[in-house]
């Protein structure tokens, strides 16, 4: 393993197991990712992705495990919000959700992190695209946090391939971009892309992932990506039936288009390619084919373009990693 290899992996694997096709009960779940704390691989582990709507569960199931935890080790957690499907609602479930992290925190103190906070507005919010509009909720949004979260906090929202998304995308985007609100404790709102699913119709297109990772370097946004990323290389998978991205290709290419070492063009093309010899990781940096970024760069992109994917195994992405004698 190299310094490169590390610094893009470190963390980088937030663990869905109570999301499809794992959907592990939670007793099982806060037992596995118990378990991977403990394992040689656990620096690349991130966080436990509980829905806002079990945390009483989540509370239940995970007790024995985090009178274990403290401030020097704390499980860190990221708050996922249910879909609300009418604006008029969102401002109860932001109230909602906030009382279920704030009922973390009560309940084990630093033995809990809870640091991320993942969202979905209406599609109709995404439809307009309005300025003032986001600019409004994203101002209540992180008002209400800043007022009952006291913890810095990512604040993630979620981006879906509507109609006319190629216009729609960039444009949404750059709005949120431009309307992040100041906040007095430190919330930072990204974005967030859906990379995959259980059915191929799930998965979105290279041409698509191109737009929204190309929008999100151009307005200077940080992003995370959620389900399909299983594999370290793009390749075809039966069980879908169709071909699944590698979060490699995802994040090596962001990477490259970050640091104007490929154009969207490129990273399409990157995101394409399902040649294992093409991904190169040594103690200078990263590299594909004869583009490559060093391993300073590889740091400050972690923290300023590509925050982490969420995956309902941590198993299947070490197996593969191992495969390619990267680990």
């Amino acid at each position: 393993m190299n310094a490169a290899f590390e610094e893009l992996m470190t963390g980088l694997i937030d663990y869905a197991g109570l999301f499809p096709p794992a959907k592990l009960p939670m007793d099982r779940a806060v037992a596995q990712y118990n378990g991977y704390r403990q394992c040689p691989e656990s620096w690349m582990l991130g966080r436990f992705i509980c829905p806002c709507s079990r945390v009483e569960e989540f509370i239940l199931h995970s007790e024995i495990f985090l009178d274990q935890a403290g401030l020097d080790n704390p499980w860190r957690i990221s708050a996922l919000g249910d879909p609300v499907k009418d604006t008029r609602f969102l401002d109860r479930a932001n109230s909602a959700n906030l009382a279920a992290i704030a009922d973390l925190s009560d309940q084990f103190g630093d033995g809990v992190c809870v640091d991320a906070f993942e969202c979905r507005w209406p599609n109709d919010v995404f439809e307009a695209a309005d300025p003032k509009q986001i600019s409004d909720l994203l101002s209540k949004l992180v008002g209400a946090f800043d007022e009952y979260a006291p913890g810095a906090t990512h604040i993630f929202l979620e981006v879906p391939f509507v109609e006319n998304w190629k216009t729609k995308v960039p444009k949404f985007v750059e709005c949120v971009a431009s309307a992040r609100p100041e906040s007095t404790a430190g919330h930072q709102v990204s974005l967030k892309v859906r990379t995959g699913g259980v059915t191929a119709d799930l998965f979105p297109t290279p041409e698509q992932l191109t737009c929204f990772v190309n929008a999100c370097v151009t307005s200077k946004i940080a992003f995370k990506a959620t389900a399909g990323l299983h594999h370290a290389i793009r390749q075809f998978h039966d069980s879908v039936k169709t071909r699944m991205h590698g979060f490699l290709n995802v994040f090596g290419g962001a990477m490259l288009l970050a640091n104007q070492g490929i154009e969207s063009a490129g990273f399409k093309t990157l995101l394409e390619d399902e040649d294992p010899n093409d991904f190169e990781f040594s103690e200078d940096g990263f590299g594909w084919n004869d583009r490559r970024v060093s391993a300073e760069t590889i740091a400050r992109f972690r923290k300023e373009v590509a925050v982490s994917f969420g995956s309902c195994s941590f198993d299947e992405p070490i197996e593969d990693l191992e495969e390619l004698e990267l680990l």
